[in-house]
């Protein structure tokens, strides 16, 4: 990660609280409906994050996962037979 998203994304990481203090001790706002936005915008952000993150990684062909599909072959000696 270079330097600017570094930056960037710790300014979005010390905003978003103070952005959320604000809204409650300023504009009067319940601190649960606060902590209830957060958390129901919280799930669609880290997704989005997370699929960012896959595709650049995917992307830059760096993926620490194997892709791959192996076919497990049923008859091998050491698994029990189906019934």
């Amino acid at each position: 990660m270079n330097h600017s998203k570094h930056g960037l994304l710790m300014l979005i990481c010390c905003l978003v609280p103070l952005a959320a203090l604000t809204a409650i001790f300023v504009f009067g706002i319940p601190s649960n409906n606060v902590l209830l936005a957060g958390v129901a915008l919280l799930c669609p952000l880290l997704h989005l994050v997370m699929m960012g993150s896959m595709f650049r990684r995917e992307s830059s062909g760096s993926s620490s996962h194997s892709h791959e599909h192996h076919v497990i072959d049923a008859k091998r000696e050491d698994m029990p037979a189906r019934k």
